[in-house]
């Protein structure tokens, strides 16, 4: 699971890779997506925002992998981001008329470090 605080494995235990396949399963279903041998992975947004990644076996080869990640809890502001030392004052103009421009720009980083979810 990843709540913005980068991924960490939760204390929930499942009694076999069957139980976490049929989780992953209802899951991609809930999501409006199949889960399945013939496509054994699926990357999806659940009711709520939540994110669902979710591959089988042969592809996870040590059984059925499941990761959820959460929406944050507030959208973050040019200025948060200034003060957060995420980006610098220099680049709030450029990144305004990007943004009022509507040109295309590509947002790059690691897992868990916003760039689906921020809103300038």
């Amino acid at each position: 699971m990843d709540d913005g605080s980068g991924l960490r494995r939760t204390s929930i235990a499942f009694t076999d890779d069957g139980a976490v396949r049929r989780l992953a399963q209802r899951l991609a279903t809930a999501a409006g997506r199949r889960l399945d041998d013939a496509s054994p992975y699926v990357d999806a947004r659940l009711p709520g925002g939540v994110r669902l990644h979710a591959v089988l076996p042969p592809i996870a080869s040590g059984g059925t992998c499941v990761s959820l990640r959460l929406p944050p809890r507030r959208t973050f502001t040019l200025a948060d981001l200034v003060a957060a030392g995420t980006i610098t004052p220099s680049a709030v103009p450029v990144l305004t008329a990007l943004v009022t421009a509507r040109l295309a720009f590509l947002v790059t980083g690691g897992t868990g470090t916003g760039k689906t979810e921020q809103r300038l």
